[in-house]
């Protein structure tokens, strides 16, 4: 008997399939359907797992952002690891929701805080550090202006 509440976000094709078995199931307490949202970042930093069960999915920098706030999360193994560069990652089949229900029963998020600050550093090791790309561009600029004037 976990209390577990379950954010949706986004839409897509099998929105109202999903809508009809949340109800079917009698789960409306339990799950809140969120649509599109705009503030990830304090979202992200409010929950405790996130989940990306995508049948299809790019590169998604989503899951950048949840290691960087150090939250636990699952992708579906049709998300590209390109996007994995933390231990606070796991990848599991789309094809199996016991092994899905049994690794969100096991993930604990006692120790966010120093998980977050150590996923900040192996993502800017990855190459996603804004300061950097900022200095970058402008020593671009300075050469360019350099050899314009």
């Amino acid at each position: 008997n976990i209390d577990i509440k379950l954010f949706l976000v986004g839409t897509g094709d099998t929105l109202e399939e999903i809508k009809k078995l949340v109800i079917q199931k009698k789960l409306e307490d339990n799950i809140v359907f969120l649509g599109q949202f705009d503030d990830m970042k304090s979202f992200v930093s409010s929950m405790d797992i996130m989940l990306l069960p995508s049948l299809y999915e790019g590169l998604p920098l989503v899951s950048v952002e949840w290691q960087i706030n150090g939250v636990e999360s699952i992708l579906s193994d049709r998300v590209t690891q390109e996007c994995i560069y933390t231990g606070t990652v796991q990848q599991l089949s789309i094809d199996s929701m016991e092994l899905w229900e049994k690794e969100i029963l096991n993930l604990s998020t006692s120790d966010r805080e120093r998980v977050s600050l150590q996923n900040i550093q192996l993502i800017k090791n990855a190459g996603y550090d804004i300061s950097l790309e900022v200095k970058e561009i402008e020593e671009l600029y300075n050469s360019l202006y350099d050899i314009a004037n």
